[in-house]
């Protein structure tokens, strides 16, 4: 469920709109699994994710300059092993912080027509995870920096809070967790979320339970659906109980006559 984290920040309005865009077969999914998608950090497109900028490492180093016997190659060596080792370890969910639709975002996240957005908040995304009790699940926005010159002071977790600002369209909010289980025939030994995964047969992710009746406020249709999509999705929704607003994009209106 969801549990506060110093190094997670909320929007400043928690009622803030938030979305996520799908295409119909994820919809499908999201209704059949009753739970959103979580990506493992190192599965996405950008090599960065998880990724410390790299003052980060000069800063780790130069607090450990005076330690007896140090090994600065070595050093290097283990902040990165850890870190990589830690991008493995996390899951992500991704939206988009807007008051309003975004004709990039559904360009980007549709692969064709038929199409659709999630309308949310973070309340919302909060409070629907009452009912996932296997992990903690944090909850923030994503700052967008330079990563050739800002340092983030070696906070716990501020790599998977912070993108490089190429990424600042995105407008992201994120929810994240970081798994670990016991081996069971080794009681004092933890799994990490990756050998998890990989035992369980999931290799890039995992779905967690959300009540879909908190989370959904609305949805919308993509301005390039048909215009039978909108009947299909209201009823594919009813029958998995989920009965909200469906509505149509404001971007497919006409011009005024």
């Amino acid at each position: 469920m969801f549990k506060h984290h110093n190094n997670f920040f909320p929007p400043k309005d928690h009622n803030a709109k938030i979305w996520r865009y799908l295409d119909f077969t994820k919809y499908v999914s999201l209704l059949e699994k009753q739970a959103l998608f979580f990506t493992r950090a190192d599965k996405f497109d950008d090599l960065f994710e998880g990724v410390s900028p790299k003052t980060e490492v000069e800063y780790f180093l130069e607090r450990s300059k005076d330690r007896p016997g140090r090994d600065e190659k070595k050093d290097r060596k283990v902040f990165l092993e850890s870190e990589q080792k830690t991008r493995r370890d996390v899951a992500i969910n991704c939206w988009h912080l807007s008051e309003h639709e975004s004709v990039a975002m559904w360009k980007i996240y549709l692969k064709s027509e038929e199409g659709l957005a999630i309308q949310s908040s973070y309340n919302r995304l909060k409070d629907s995870l009452h009912a996932h009790i296997e992990d903690d699940v944090h909850i923030g926005i994503v700052n967008y920096i330079d990563y050739d010159k800002e340092n983030l002071k070696n906070k716990l977790y501020f790599n998977f809070t912070h993108k490089r600002q190429f990424f600042e369209y995105e407008k992201e909010l994120r929810a994240f967790i970081r798994r670990f289980h016991r081996d069971i025939e080794n009681p004092k030994r933890e799994l990490a979320f990756s050998e998890y995964l990989t035992l369980d047969g999931f290799l890039s992710g995992d779905y967690i339970k959300v009540d879909l009746n908190i989370l959904v406020e609305k949805i919308v249709i993509a301005p390039t659906a048909p215009s039978w999509f909108a009947e299909l999705v209201t009823s594919i929704s009813a029958k998995y109980g989920l009965r909200k607003p469906v509505e149509s994009s404001v971007i497919s209106n006409k011009p005024y006559s």
